[in-house]
């Protein structure tokens, strides 16, 4: 018998034998895995504070734009979409308008569904759509790794200016 034949033989053998020993594991252990599986969900499902909960101790009126960009998870990046090549595409337009219709607490812009309506039908060939955003908004001046350089800090999970900056 050649070395490969012998090798190939214990191939098999291992995988025979090992088969049934994961498939037990995995049937004694199926709740276990379900268990697991739906903790994580849940707990990474768990919402978090919202901005403004955590900004009472803020004058969030003298927000002269209503736009707080800070109030959603960005995703567009619009505060460093000019700072690159500038490139967009239907979704990522969307996406910037829904930042922008979220961060203003749905007071300005309207959700991407409802602009949507808006678009022209591409049965309309020898048409160009364009949609331009040039919208102001504010961001919180805080510098997470190194307080001292923004001005905010965050006390008890709430966040408080520093020396009234």
């Amino acid at each position: 018998m050649t070395p490969q034949k012998i090798i190939n033989n214990l191939i098999q053998i291992k995988n025979h034998l090992l088969k049934p020993k994961i498939m037990t594991f995995l049937k004694k252990n199926y709740y276990t895995f379900c268990f697991l599986f739906i903790s994580t969900i849940l707990v990474a499902q768990q919402p978090p504070k919202k901005v403004d909960a955590i900004l009472q101790n803020i004058n969030t009126a003298t927000l002269t734009t209503k736009i707080l960009y800070d109030r959603v998870f960005s995703i567009a990046h619009l505060d460093t979409f000019n700072d690159s090549t500038n490139v967009s595409n239907t979704k990522y337009f969307e996406q910037a308008v829904n930042e922008l219709y979220n961060a203003s607490e749905h007071q300005k812009f309207m959700p991407y569904k409802t602009l949507r309506t808006f678009y022209t039908s591409k049965a309309n060939y020898n048409t160009l759509d364009i949609g331009i955003v040039n919208a102001n908004f504010q961001q919180l001046n805080y510098v997470a790794t190194n307080e001292n350089l923004g001005a905010l800090k965050v006390v008890n999970e709430e966040v408080e200016k520093i020396n009234n900056q």
